[in-house]
């Protein structure tokens, strides 16, 4: 291994460029992991080994590579303070090819600025409990108003929480952040205002709702939607009420309205 290395080291100051992998943020959630740069290609400043793995500066900054590594080395480096990858090449196949302008053997195991940009979700996040009730979790107060009962918004932690695109960790027991409240999704959020995110986000989440409106059902709990006489006229209400308090208005134009 550490004759690959050498080799490999000799390959880069030769050439003097690198091809980094795309960089996606994933989340200890089912939220979708978000795109943070393409495969791009820096230039190498130098590569020495240093503890087993490539060490290449880019632009004054460090940056391990470990070369076909092992479980324990692999660890150390997601691990670590410095960004770190992986690459599997083949000793008897080109290293230039392999090493150099490779992207599907290579892999992020460690990378500072994702680092960062998920300590901004979290610090945007609201820690949310979970209640457990016989089989089922719930947190109370969803944003979004996911469900609703008794006029209480909540949401179920395992069909509205872990997928939806504003939940951000579920890995520490008994509670889970969620940025639903600040309507932030992506890294784009962060430099938009409140009042830009609310508006982004209430129009992307009303169609969900006013399709199901739409074919009869409630949004906040999945119960019937029925025709009801009230002060003001005929609305929609649920047929779970009191338990669900949902209503909607049918407009002129066939559409509905309703409030989240």
């Amino acid at each position: 291994m550490e004759g690959l290395l050498r080799q490999a080291a000799e390959t880069l100051n030769r050439f003097g460029s690198f091809v980094l992998p795309a960089l996606e943020l994933s989340f200890f959630s089912d939220k979708e992991p978000i795109l943070l740069s393409e495969a791009k290609r820096i230039s190498v400043d130098s590569c020495t080994v240093v503890s087993g793995v490539l060490r290449i500066t880019a632009g004054g900054k460090p940056l391990d590579v470990a070369v076909n590594p092992d479980d324990a080395l692999i660890e150390e480096l997601e691990n670590g303070s410095v960004s770190a990858l992986m690459v599997q090449v083949e000793p008897e196949v080109g290293l230039e090819e392999q090493l150099v302008d490779g992207v599907t053997n290579k892999a992020w195991l460690y990378n500072l600025y994702a680092h960062k940009v998920f300590g901004w979700f979290l610090q945007s996040a609201e820690k949310m409990p979970i209640r457990v009730r016989g089989e089922k979790q719930h947190v109370m107060n969803c944003p979004i108003q996911a469900r609703v009962f008794k006029g209480q918004p909540y949401a179920s932690v395992l069909h509205d929480c872990n997928s939806c695109m504003f939940c951000v960790d579920t890995s520490e027991s008994g509670v889970l952040y969620c940025t639903g409240g600040q309507r932030i999704a992506v890294v784009e959020d962060f430099k938009r205002t409140p009042e830009e995110r609310k508006s982004l986000y209430d129009e992307f989440l009303q169609p969900d709702k006013t399709g199901m409106v739409a074919s009869g059902l409630c949004p906040h709990c999945g119960g019937q939607l029925e025709e009801k006489n009230g002060e003001n006229g005929v609305f929609l209400g649920c047929s779970h009420y009191p338990f669900c308090h949902f209503t909607a208005e049918r407009k002129p134009d066939g559409g509905v309205s309703f409030n989240f």
